[in-house]
């Protein structure tokens, strides 16, 4: 499948959101150049709102005094938040009881060296996180909030090319796999899982992949029997995408060199899971293929 979507044409679309302000404070058109998630948000959302982003580090979080360690590789910086996330902003996001954590040395560790590991087994994999994730924000429960659901990583549309992750990312996968250890392996993939969904959501705002007027929360829905639930076609359209991006990844010959045994195997059974929820996936979007503009069912068949 041919990937339209890229860094560059993210950069150019988000700089065409912002061109009219962007005249009178040139310093916007430098700091889009690096996706930072708040001024690529107040770009879709609130462009009046630009003039009030005053450093870069506003321009990632929010917040004017955050700061961050870096993880560098050869194809660029991420950023990892030192824990002052905007509040204001961080409630207004989908993410009830967890609050923003302050990463140790530890856990920037285990960034660096998940980093490492994914340019040994394909540096494509490498560039593409850093094509679609500017910055990474490590979450934990809030203890003052009791009925937190789970969660590993997630990425959120309205906040983009940001990744959010509590530290249990080092031991789980999608669908349902557990290690027993904490492992690079983990990390590294959901670090990839969500550049995936990052790319995915650009291509949904930048291209008319859905038809007119489509409204996901009045659209047919589709059963997933493996969650015992219905979801919104295009959140099956994510999930589809992603595990399209995963299953190379798993699959890889060069993992068996960097990885124990007891990850090996785990991966195996994550890819083996992750094919046949793709194919069912794929095979129900199909099925409601009214929904996607001419454009989007090439999309759609090219994944297939």
């Amino acid at each position: 499948m041919t990937i339209t979507t890229n860094r560059e044409s993210a950069i150019n679309f988000y700089h065409s959101l912002i061109e009219e302000f962007s005249a009178r404070a040139p310093e916007l058109n430098s700091w889009m150049s690096q996706l930072p998630p708040y001024l690529c948000k107040i770009g879709i959302s609130e462009p009046k709102d630009l003039s009030n982003i005053k450093n870069i580090a506003q321009a990632y979080t929010g917040n004017q005094s955050c700061e961050f360690q870096y993880i560098t590789t050869d194809y660029g910086m991420i950023s990892l938040c030192d824990g002052n996330f905007l509040d204001k902003l961080f409630k207004s996001l989908p993410l009830s009881g967890y609050i923003v954590k302050k990463p140790s040395q530890e856990f920037f560790n285990c960034l660096e060296k998940a980093f490492e590991l994914l340019k040994k087994i394909d540096e494509g994999f490498l560039t593409f996180i850093h094509n679609f994730t500017s910055l990474i924000v490590l979450l934990e429960k809030d203890p003052n909030h009791t009925n937190s659901n789970p969660l590993t990583s997630v990425s959120l549309p309205i906040f983009p090319f940001c990744t959010f992750m509590t530290e249990t990312a080092l031991l789980h996968i999608a669908p349902d796999i557990i290690f027993p250890n904490n492992s690079f392996y983990a990390l590294l993939e959901n670090l990839y899982h969500e550049s995936a969904h990052q790319e995915l959501s650009f291509k949904l705002l930048a291209e008319d992949i859905f038809i007119e007027n489509f409204d996901p929360s009045t659209a047919a829905k589709v059963n997933i029997p493996w969650r015992k639930t219905q979801w919104e076609i295009d959140r099956v359209l994510h999930a589809a995408y992603v595990y399209w991006r995963l299953i190379p990844l798993r699959r890889s010959n060069k993992l068996k060199n960097l990885f124990s045994e007891v990850e090996l195997s785990l991966i195996t059974m994550a890819a083996e899971r992750g094919e046949s929820n793709f194919r069912y996936l794929t095979a129900k979007l199909q099925e409601v293929s009214n929904y996607f503009t001419d454009h989007g069912k090439t999309f759609l068949n090219q994944l297939c």
